[in-house]
Formats: structure tokens, C-alpha cells, sequence
């Protein structure tokens, strides 16, 4: 009963954190328009509130995940908890845009601590019976909060300012960390006596940060030749970096899982639906309140109650892919997502709100079915003792995903005025949702090749 109780608290705790950071990210994203004309920048500058947080995000999930499998992974999960509060009430209070900059790279820090120990402990922890459910319970939550998200962020920035979209979650987040330190803390987990690879360490977040700033600098850089160079030095890290794992006794990347072909498969369907919907996701509120005319309140009314039907699919997918399988939840989810993109690229001829709605709710499903049964296919693929490296850098390539589909569907936007440019924003949509049809086969394509472990053990 004991055991069982801790389980509940657990499952509990992290569904809370998820809810909390799902909650953050969306209503920071239904906020871009209002943060765009407040502090006078442009789309593509305001996109940099992702690429920090993101940035941040995915250099640190792999730390974070191996740090778990070392210290065990409620120390990480506690701290990043309360970090989370710390980083949110530092952005509330901060003055300019760049000081917020700083704060979001910092809260994806914190972020990426809980990130990076959720499957881990689902894995290690709960019933083998109950991982899908569980995930899906944490898939619902954060869920839940992406739902509430759009309505609550255009409803505090109306009532109380843009500083109350950071402050909102300082009590949750401390909340969170209360209830963990009584109930994880004292859980034995699934520990490896390895020695901490600071060098590896450095790699990782160098290598990612170099190709973010590129990304950045190609955007005001117009010297071809120094672009080049600076490619060339990325592509000689990069190069130096695996050659450094490869021969490294205690590697924080295992370039051995990528052995497996369903693993590699899994991983890019998931980098590429995450791709599409972060991609979407921050286009969506500037073509909603630009060119469809939207307010604010009523973009983030509809968005989240298309959030909020998605939600009611989660419970339904979870039990779904326990009883059929992760790999056919996996391609009915990048089929949802296909014709998501497909709805999109007529939403000029057909600019209504249940259109709309539609839409979205399309691509929700999608993104809720394979969180729920990507993971959970990959990681039936790898031992245990692996679970905090491998959920961790599920969380990488899902979060890179993100980070390069907000920067390259920002580009379809760049530097233009949403007061100003309705037909831009319409020629961008439209192209941008072209290009997501594309995508979307490839996703489905990459769904079909990735089969998932029959075995019971690994």
C-alpha cells in the first residue's frame, strides 16, 4: 500500500510539473504578438524568447539525464522544480527584452531538469503495465496546461500586465517541489557509478549553442565566405565531438543505440513532428490576429479550446498503445498531423473559427499520440540502466525539433510588421503550410519503419 501510495504521489508530481511548464510555454507563445508591439521588435527577433529557452533546453537535457542516471533522478527533478519558480519571478521582474532573454535561457534550464527525469522515473518506477497510461497522464497534464495556457496568458496580459505570465508560475512550481521533496526524495532508484564527463559536457552545449548562433547570424550576416568558415568549424566540432564519445570509456552520448534502426527511425519522426508543430505553433497567433482578424482574447480562446478537445483524446491513445502497439499509434498520430498541414493550406478559402479549430485540434492529436507512444517505444528498445540517458535525448531531438521549426517558420515571416503586412503574413502561412504537407510524409514515412520490442525484458 505503502509502495503503491508513493507511486500515486510520483505519477502526481510530475503530471503538476508538466502541467507547469506545458503552462509556461503556452502562454509565453499566444503572448508573442502583444510582446512583438510592446518592446518594438520584430517577429523574427521576438522568436528568440524560444530559441533561449530552447537553446538551453535541449544542451542541457543530456547533462541532466545522465547526472539521473548517476545521483538518481528525483535530486535532478527537485532541483529543477524550484528552479523553475526562481528563473519565472527573475523574467516577471526583468526590464528589457534582453534581460528577459536571459531569464528564458535560464528557465530552460530548469526545464530541462524535469525534462530530462520523467521518463526515467515512469520507467523505473511504475508498473511495466501502466507506462502508457503514465505517460499519457503526463502527456494529459501538460496537456491540460497547454489547453489553459492561450485563454490565461490573453487574459492576465489584458488584467495584469505581461509580468504576470512569468509570475504565475512561482507558486506552482513550489508547490511541486514541496510535494516532491516528501515523496521522492526517499525512492530508491536505478543508480551507475560513472564519473561525471565535464569535457563531453562542454561538447554537447558548445555544439549546440555554435549552431544556434549560426542560425541566428545568417539572418543579419550577408558575407557569404564568413558564413562558410564558421559552417566549417561547426562540421569540424561536430566531427571532433563524436570522435571524443566514440573513445570515450564513459561516453555521455552512446552512439550504440543508434545501432538499432528502429531507435534511429522513432527518433526522426519525432524530431520532425515536433518540428512541424512548434513551427505552427508560433506562427499561428501573428496569422490569427494579423490576417484573420482574431483579437487576442479570442485567438487565445480558440486555441485553447482546441487544446482542451485534444486533451480528451489522451486517456483514449494511452490505452491504445498499450492494447495495439506504440509503432500503430506512432503512424496514425503522423497521419493526424498530415492532415493537420493539409487543413491549414486552404484555410484562406475557408477562414472560420471552427475551421480553425479544427485545424489545430488535427495537430494536437498528432503531437499527443506520439509523446505518448514514441517514448514509450523507444525506450522498451534499451536497458533500464539507460533510461535516464535515452529519455533525455528523446527530449533533445524532440526539442531541437522545436527550436529549428520556430527559427525556420519564423522565417517565412522575418522581419515584417503584423499591423502592416496582412498579404505577407498570408503568403507566408500558406508557404509555411506547403512546406509542413512535405514534411508530414516524411514523418509518416520514417512511423512505418520504426518497430517496437516484443520482448517483455531488456
Amino acid at each position: 500500500m505503502v509502495k503503491l501510495q508513493k507511486n500515486v504521489i510520483l505519477l502526481c508530481c510530475m503530471c503538476v510539473a508538466s502541467f507547469m511548464v506545458s503552462l509556461d510555454v503556452s502562454i509565453v507563445n499566444i503572448s508573442y504578438p502583444y510582446l512583438s508591439r510592446f518592446f518594438g521588435v520584430s517577429i523574427e527577433n521576438i522568436s528568440n524568447l524560444a530559441i533561449f529557452y530552447l537553446l538551453s533546453l535541449c544542451s542541457m537535457l543530456i547533462i541532466f539525464g545522465k547526472i539521473s542516471d548517476s545521483i538518481g533522478a528525483s535530486k535532478v527533478f527537485l532541483s529543477g522544480s524550484i528552479l523553475f519558480s526562481f528563473t519565472s519571478f527573475f523574467c516577471a521582474i526583468s526590464g528589457t527584452f534582453h534581460v528577459i532573454l536571459i531569464g528564458r535561457f535560464f528557465q530552460g534550464v530548469a526545464s530541462s531538469m524535469i525534462s530530462a527525469t520523467t521518463g526515467a522515473l515512469i520507467l523505473q518506477r511504475l508498473p511495466k503495465e501502466y507506462i502508457g497510461r503514465s505517460f499519457a497522464a503526463v502527456t494529459g497534464l501538460g496537456g491540460i496546461g497547454f489547453a489553459f495556457g492561450p485563454p490565461i496568458g490573453s487574459f492576465l496580459i489584458a488584467s495584469f500586465g505581461w509580468h504576470s505570465i512569468f509570475l504565475i508560475n512561482v507558486p506552482i512550481g513550489l508547490l511541486v517541489f514541496l510535494f516532491t521533496l516528501l515523496s521522492l526524495s526517499k525512492v530508491d532508484e536505478t543508480k551507475l557509478k560513472n564519473k561525471f564527463d565535464l569535457i563531453g559536457y562542454f561538447l554537447i552545449f558548445t555544439v549546440i549553442s555554435l549552431l544556434i548562433t549560426i542560425l541566428n547570424l545568417q539572418r543579419t550576416v550577408t558575407e557569404k565566405g564568413l558564413l562558410y568558415s564558421i559552417w566549417f568549424a561547426w562540421f569540424l566540432l561536430l566531427a571532433f565531438f563524436i570522435y571524443y564519445e566514440k573513445n570515450n570509456k564513459n561516453p555521455t552520448i552512446d552512439f550504440s543505440i543508434f545501432k538499432n534502426k528502429n531507435i534511429s527511425f522513432a527518433l526522426i519522426s519525432s524530431f520532425f513532428i515536433v518540428f512541424l508543430f512548434d513551427g505552427f505553433n508560433f506562427i499561428i497567433p501573428f496569422f490569427a490576429i494579423g490576417s484573420m482578424h482574431f483579437s487576442q482574447e479570442l485567438t487565445g480562446i480558440l486555441i485553447g479550446i482546441s487544446s482542451l478537445i485534444t486533451i480528451f483524446t489522451v486517456p483514449i491513445i494511452g490505452m491504445l498503445s498499450d492494447k495495439f502497439g506504440y509503432r500503430k499509434m506512432c503512424i496514425f498520430s503522423s497521419l493526424n498531423l498530415f492532415i493537420s498541414c493539409v487543413l491549414f493550406f486552404f484555410i484562406q478559402n475557408f477562414s472560420f473559427m471552427l475551421y480553425f479549430v479544427i485545424a489545430i485540434v488535427f495537430a494536437g492529436v498528432g503531437l499527443v499520440g506520439f509523446f505518448v507512444a514514441s517514448p514509450s517505444l523507444i525506450l522498451g528498445h534499451v536497458k533500464k540502466t539507460q533510461s535516464g540517458f535515452v529519455s533525455s535525448f528523446i527530449q533533445v531531438v524532440q526539442n531541437l525539433g522545436a527550436l529549428i521549426g520556430i527559427y525556420l517558420f519564423s522565417n517565412f515571416y522575418g522581419k515584417i510588421d503584423m499591423s502592416y503586412s496582412v498579404d505577407l503574413l498570408e503568403k507566408g502561412f500558406h508557404n509555411a503550410s506547403a512546406f509542413g504537407v512535405f514534411l508530414s510524409i516524411i514523418v509518416t514515412i520514417f512511423s512505418f519503419l520504426a518497430f517496437e520490442n516484443k520482448k517483455k525484458e531488456i
